[in-house]
């Protein structure tokens, strides 16, 4: 694919006229190449506009002396590193504002909960791995200025918040609610800008506006949730906090924070309810934890030592006890494929089977479950599957040779040569050197 130059500009204006810098905690060493590749052969950037620091303590000393070197950072940080989640990282880097620091989150996926969480706290931007070089530009220009004349507004805004210029802060509010009225975002620098002016219910007119206008942006809500405690006001915080805890149910601190209301309204039961949830949540992120340090250790020996890395997923699906989730598919696939390379289909079915109870609409699990019936000559029942998988996603193997010869070789063990032609002559099609496609073609006639 072509290089898009639109976003080059402000890339390297970032490094070169702003001073800025890029920093990285990522062990991904394919993720890193791309990185640099990007900024040293694509947008020509020096090499030491990048960093790459190798454990937590070192990346919040190169953010502190980034920040007081007057810099300007981009902060890229795996959402686990080494197995362990970066959360409690993000959360105390956060906690340490400064205008000229951006933080950019990098994970292979996500779940829409914990997406929520990380943009609650403050991430400004993220990036979904695999990524093209197009894509890492576009991210890091969109993190360096929001694609909007608005968007440069609203960031000139927080900038006189931050320097405690409430006055012009208001008038630049007034501004971006005249190119878009009722705008949640300039709604809520209206409300932080009275607020700190002591005007406080204008504060809670604008913050309840930027509610009304955006109902699912949670800063307003946050906003609006903290200026009543502040006020004392705990009916309407504890109101807030809870419709907060609905929209993002993984945030420990604020289910806390609304068992602490309870208590002093003497409701000891709803109290203990909402702790008992907080315990649960950080428990599971814990075990979480564990779950993957096993769940890597297994990926580094599957291959040499399938033995010893069934020994470790098991340790990864035991830590997560009862709390197992979507989110444990692929150390369940991971376990069946170590199962079957040592020739063990049945237990492999076995485990296969168990991940089928969290996520039984994932067609992999269920080509997974055909190919091991196949490995067991059971070619009914591995027919069978497949044909479960292929009906929840019509476009299995489409593009892949590998995984439609395999389609086809199970309809055809199952005496089915009229769809296993079908597979075969794809697999043909998608990967021309594959050999043995070719000859299943000619055999069945096509």
């Amino acid at each position: 694919m072509a290089h898009n130059k639109k976003y080059d500009e402000t890339a390297r204006n970032f490094v070169l006229q702003d001073n800025g810098l890029f920093l990285v905690l990522s062990a991904d060493v394919a993720f890193i190449k791309i990185l640099k590749n990007t900024l040293f052969k694509v947008l020509v950037l020096p090499q030491n506009c990048v960093e790459v620091v190798n454990g937590k303590k070192q990346l919040m000393t190169a953010v502190k002396q980034g920040v007081a070197r007057g810099q300007k950072l981009i902060v890229m940080i795996e959402r686990e590193f080494h197995g362990e989640s970066t959360l409690e990282l993000i959360k105390y880097l956060l906690g340490e504002p400064a205008a000229n620091v951006n933080y950019i989150i990098m994970t292979n996926e996500i779940e829409r909960e914990r997406l929520i969480l990380l943009h609650e706290i403050g991430v400004s931007n993220f990036i979904t791995k695999p990524i093209s070089m197009n894509v890492l530009v576009e991210k890091i220009a969109f993190t360096i200025q929001p694609p909007s004349a608005m968007g440069k507004l609203i960031d000139q805004g927080k900038r006189f918040l931050f320097e405690e210029e409430y006055e012009k802060a208001l008038l630049l509010s007034d501004k971006i609610l005249e190119l878009k009225p009722r705008s949640p975002a300039g709604l809520m620098l209206r409300g932080d800008a009275l607020k700190f002016m002591g005007q406080n219910n204008e504060a809670v007119a604008a913050y309840t506006g930027a509610i009304r206008e955006a109902k699912l942006y949670l800063e307003p809500i946050k906003k609006l949730a903290d200026f009543y405690g502040e006020l004392g006001d705990t009916d309407n915080e504890l109101k807030l906090l809870k419709e907060l805890d609905k929209l993002s149910p993984l945030n420990v601190e604020r289910k806390i924070s609304i068992g602490g209301i309870y208590i002093q309204q003497g409701k000891n039961e709803e109290a203990h309810a909402v702790f008992e949830e907080a315990v649960n949540v950080s428990t599971k992120q814990a075990l979480g934890a564990i779950s993957a340090i096993s769940r890597n250790i297994a990926d580094m020996c599957i291959n040499a030592s399938p033995e010893m890395a069934e020994k470790f997923l098991r340790k990864s699906l035991e830590a997560k006890k009862d709390m197992l989730d979507i989110s444990d598919v692929a150390t369940f696939n991971s376990l069946g494929i170590a199962l079957r390379q040592q020739g063990r289909w049945e237990d492999a079915i076995t485990e296969y089977e168990k991940a089928v109870t969290v996520a039984p609409d994932d067609e992999n699990l269920h080509y997974n479950i055909a190919m091991a019936y196949l490995e067991g000559k059971r070619f009914p029942q591995a027919a069978t599957r497949m044909d479960q998988a292929v009906r929840m996603n019509q476009s299995l193997g489409s593009k892949s040779g590998t995984i439609s010869y395999n389609i086809g070789v199970i309809y055809h063990r199952a005496g089915k040569d009229h769809t296993a032609l079908q597979y075969f002559k794809r697999a043909a099609s998608l990967n021309p050197p594959h050999r043995k496609a070719k000859e299943m073609v000619k055999q069945l006639g096509g």
